[in-house]
């Protein structure tokens, strides 16, 4: 037998089930087909929604009566979706209409007060509704919904530091879940607070994450990047002591986390709780998770994580060199802990992640190796870009007329050499704007006896003339690039590098670029001080 039926036979033997007792059946469904019908649900339930609208539109002018409506909706919705065995889209039906009760009622309480009272009507209502709708999926959406009211309510509210209340609004909803845990809560309750809180949870960890602002490439897929909400030096004090609390919490509970080593990778954390205060919030939420061996929320948990630990690239108040730095410091910190630590021989059979073992030997044979592949390709890729520089043709290409005030955001200058100024003839244009291909459109160009380009045409693939040449483009946002549209420099320097009318580029006769230096009004080289 497999083991959860040699469980069920060691109750039934033991007296504790009945011998007609039997595992529930699956009602796994795929989650493609899911998705389908849902839509399919909504896409029906709209215009229905629409009709009845229409015909009871003097209702809705008395607020008393949205909400009698939005009660008698979300009853009937609530009476369907606990209906066991329907067809899916009779259960996505009952699904749309018990969130547009929801919406009903609220809007109902908004038209009454006009205040903060629906933010937090609507939040009570998600944990009301949990206990009717006999869904453990359905329980842990609306424990998400239950906290996006109030986030709302903190962010269109004027405080004074936006940034401090968020984060103390999510650890107090991380308190709340961490007790709402491990209380001795009877099985009925339980029910319904264990699939609620995971969802509640799960909102936490992507709002202590998001706070931190961009991290990882977000910034290249969203025009103006994810703005974080900015952290005082209270909240790093909390988030270290979070922090601590958190590793304290797992050394108590593994024995093998109490050794000096472990205590030394714990301390090397505290650190990056200073500088990111979601660090140690979401450390909290790890601790917590792998100690109760919710090893789901815990993955989840540990994507917040590396999201914040990203986020640091991106911190303006530190200069680059300084993050390099201390994330340098800190991975050659672990390794000579690493190496410096004896292996303990034990008699009984290591687990697969434990010093000494299999898996563990191979880890430290793979860091150096993958440390020198690393050095291999940065370093060959910094060798093809000097030979490019030593060998390529010097290219002057005109700046965009914007105000150089206007291209100075931190450290760095945003650029516009005006690809889609070029003067081209019509049928290039097109052809250009239409390029799908895996092959990157390059332009022909001339220069005079200085490097200043002229553009002529949409490179065809047909020979060039002695004094053409032609350079690659690259896409960016739906448009297309000369090879990169930002110039970074030294903190400080802003006044300098506003006086670049020119980029200088270094161009090989296949097409390949690379933005070497800027020069003024004068062509002359702006050399950085």
């Amino acid at each position: 037998m497999t083991r959860p039926d040699e469980l069920l036979g060691a109750a039934q033997s033991a007296g504790l089930l009945p011998a007609t007792a039997a595992w529930p059946r699956s009602d796994h469904r795929p989650w493609p087909v899911v998705v389908l019908t849902a839509l399919g649900a909504w896409l029906a339930v709209l215009p229905l929604l629409a009709v009845v609208g229409f015909a009871t539109a003097g209702l809705w002018r008395e607020h008393g009566a949205m909400v009698v409506v939005g009660v008698l909706v979300m009853s009937a919705s609530v009476v369907v979706v606990r209906q066991r065995h329907l067809p899916l889209f009779v259960e996505q039906l009952g699904l749309c209409m018990l969130f547009v009760g929801m919406l009903v009622f609220t809007f109902g309480f908004w038209k009454s007060w006009r205040d903060d009272v629906p933010w937090w009507v609507l939040s009570v209502l998600c944990l009301v509704l949990a206990w009717p709708v006999g869904r453990g999926w359905l329980r842990s959406l609306l424990g998400a919904l239950a906290i996006v009211p109030l986030v709302f309510w903190l962010l269109v509210s004027p405080r004074q530091n936006p940034g401090d209340i968020i984060w103390i609004a999510a650890v107090a909803g991380l308190f709340l879940w961490a007790v709402a845990t491990r209380l001795p809560l009877p099985a009925v309750v339980a029910r319904v607070v264990e699939p609620f809180g995971q969802g509640w949870l799960i909102v936490v960890v992507a709002l202590l994450a998001l706070q931190s602002g961009d991290a990882w490439l977000i910034a290249g897929l969203v025009p103006n990047g994810l703005q974080g909400l900015g952290f005082t030096q209270a909240l790093a004090i909390a988030s270290v002591a979070l922090a601590a609390a958190a590793l304290a919490l797992l050394a108590h509970a593994w024995p093998l986390l109490r050794t000096p080593r472990w205590a030394a990778c714990g301390a090397l954390l505290l650190p990056l709780a200073w500088a990111l205060p979601s660090f140690g919030p979401l450390l909290v939420v790890l601790a917590l998770c792998a100690t109760q061996h919710r090893w789901r929320l815990a993955v989840w948990s540990l994507l917040g994580i590396a999201w914040v630990v990203s986020s640091l690239y991106y911190r303006l108040d530190w200069p680059l060199q300084t993050k390099a730095f201390v994330l340098i410091g800190l991975g050659l910190l672990l390794g000579v802990l690493q190496w410096a630590s004896p292996s303990v021989p034990s008699k009984t059979p290591a687990p697969a992640w434990q010093p000494g073992s299999e898996v563990a030997q191979l880890v430290r044979w793979g860091i150096p190796v993958a440390l020198g592949l690393t050095l291999v390709l940065i370093n060959g890729a910094i060798w093809q870009k000097e030979q490019l520089i030593r060998t390529g043709q010097v290219l002057l290409v005109p700046l965009g007329p914007v105000d150089p005030r206007s291209l100075m955001q931190g450290d760095y200058m945003t650029l516009d050499f005006g690809i889609r100024w070029v003067q081209l003839k019509e049928a290039d244009r097109q052809a250009l704007e239409s390029h799908r291909g895996a092959e990157r459109p390059r332009l022909v160009f001339r220069h005079d006896p200085n490097g200043v380009v002229q553009w002529l045409r949409l490179d065809r693939g047909t020979p060039l003339a002695a004094d053409e040449g032609r350079i690659e483009l690259k896409p960016s946002a739906g448009d297309w690039l000369l090879v990169t549209d930002a110039w970074y420099f030294k903190e400080g320097e802003a006044e300098r590098w506003a006086k670049a009318r020119f980029g200088e580029f270094r161009v090989t006769d296949s097409g390949k670029a690379l933005l070497v230096g800027m020069r003024d009004a004068n062509l002359q080289p702006i050399k950085p001080r």
